[in-house]
């Protein structure tokens, strides 16, 4: 059986992940703003759940509706015949989002979505599903633009980023979903090497090494929402995860570098690591950014979410400083790198003295960002005035 499905992923992503079903042969691919519509059997689901890096959750489509209000939004929803994917013995939470819409109150809709449902499931067998919004056992997913009414069944569960490596994480830190992203758009590939010199929790690291590895994302994880479905597939399952099993390469070599100026972001790092199975691939190291240099290497990548003064950094004298030291460290000691920041609109890019050959727009959980790219030139071709 085919299905229509959506793939969400973090904003400012969306051509890298619809490349990246791509690759794993999934089919009618449409890029959307913050996902990627796509069809697929059992196996797309399973497969896209165990190896996609870019994803956050994956959407299967159950009906497109037209709601015009609360009456017609309890109606619709309770016309679907729930039973095909709900027993009365499984536990359901209701995701509601709304735009140019009706609704004034989407918590509001959820639960006349929730009452839908389960009214038609208890009109059915005489009982009724009980509501945990914590771990569902069938995530539902309504979207509702306009009037035009999108609901899906959420076959992750958990969000896909949830790699299952990071016990503890630093204040600052980003999702794996979107570190993992932001490496691809670097075109970054190993044994090139990569560095990251203020590396905090160390996710670009792993989810680097995690790539180059071919180590499937989730590949410790034992929960999915489609695990509890009606029609699963055991055997299927593991066969995607066999797939996968052996497509792992541990004999790649690779020159990943991750540095923090605190002895106990590398103490993090490296417990995070371990437990992705990726420390022996990763040089951790106590280094300052003032004393920043890639002495091994002639030409490289950086790629680094330095404080902007959004959750860490200090005062704008301290930030000040940094990006002085950021430029100084960048143009003096890393000629001929492509050097790669997340930051967002900050007035403290000025101290950095090289112009962005690119800067995309992407969001940092709420915050909106740039990524930024620096190719700083290599000691012989650069201007005399430099």
């Amino acid at each position: 059986m085919r299905y229509n499905l959506y793939l969400t992923c973090p904003r400012g992503l969306e051509i890298e992940c619809a490349n990246e079903l791509e690759e794993m042969g999934c089919e009618n691919i449409t890029i959307d703003s913050g996902g990627v519509f796509l069809t697929g059997d059992l196996r797309t689901i399973y497969t896209v759940n165990h190896l996609s890096r870019l994803g956050m959750h994956l959407l299967l489509k159950i009906v497109q509706l037209d709601c015009k209000d609360e009456r017609t939004l309890y109606h619709e929803i309770n016309g679907i015949n729930w039973t095909k994917y709900i027993s009365y013995i499984q536990t359901i939470s209701v995701n509601f989002r709304a735009r140019r819409s009706w609704v004034t109150n989407t918590q509001f809709a959820a639960l006349k979505v929730k009452d839908a449902v389960v009214d038609k499931i208890r009109a059915y067998s005489g009982k009724r599903p009980s509501i945990d919004i914590r771990s569902a056992d069938v995530p539902i997913d309504v979207f509702l633009d306009g009037t035009t009414c999108n609901v899906y069944l959420n076959t992750s569960g958990d969000a896909l980023f949830k790699r299952g490596y990071r016990e503890k994480i630093h204040k600052a830190a980003i999702n794996e979903a979107l570190a993992a992203g932001l490496v691809k758009l670097t075109k970054w590939s190993s044994p090139d090497p990569l560095f990251d010199p203020m590396c905090g929790s160390g996710t670009f690291a792993i989810e680097a090494a995690m790539m180059a590895l071919k180590i499937p994302p989730r590949a410790t994880r034992r929960d999915y929402s489609f695990m509890k479905w009606l029609n699963y597939d055991s055997y299927l399952w593991e066969d995607v995860k066999l797939d996968a099993e052996n497509n792992i390469n541990f004999s790649s070599k690779m020159k990943i570098y991750s540095s923090d100026k605190l002895i106990e972001n590398i103490d993090m790092c490296r417990a995070s690591a371990i437990k992705a199975g990726v420390d022996k691939y990763i040089r951790f190291s106590v280094c300052n950014i003032k004393h920043f240099r890639p002495l091994t290497e002639k030409s490289g990548f950086i790629i680094t979410n330095p404080p902007y003064g959004e959750r860490i950094g200090g005062d704008d004298e301290e930030l000040e400083f940094l990006y002085t030291t950021i430029n100084e460290r960048f143009n003096n000691f890393c000629k001929g790198f492509s050097v790669f920041m997340i930051c967002t609109e900050s007035p403290f890019l000025e101290y950095i003295e090289a112009t962005p050959s690119s800067s995309i727009p992407i969001r940092n959980g709420k915050l909106e960002c740039n990524f930024i790219e620096y190719n700083i030139p290599s000691a012989e071709i650069r201007s005399p005035n430099a």
